[in-house]
């Protein structure tokens, strides 16, 4: 779900609240060390674990990019804080 900003039923032209989508981004990337946490701890299920922070890595990464850029210029995003 993606949170919009003064939007009106009908508005052709929704604006996306650029601190919420980054906001539930960060819930995301909390609640995956919970559970890689868990499988650890549980039934030390480390092959599902390092499945997990594989997956975990890869969201980490686009997160950042969106929020700082990717540092290269023409090549990616800028970042929505730059």
């Amino acid at each position: 779900m993606v949170m919009m900003h003064n939007m009106a039923v009908g508005d052709a032209n929704p604006k996306p609240m650029i601190f919420a989508i980054m906001r539930n981004g960060h819930e995301v990337i909390r609640g995956a060390m919970m559970d890689i946490r868990r499988l650890l701890d549980g039934d030390c299920d480390y092959t599902t674990a390092k499945h997990e922070w594989e997956l975990l890595s890869r969201w980490q990464n686009l997160h950042a990019a969106m929020e700082e850029g990717c540092g290269r210029p023409n090549q990616g995003p800028i970042g929505f804080f730059k």
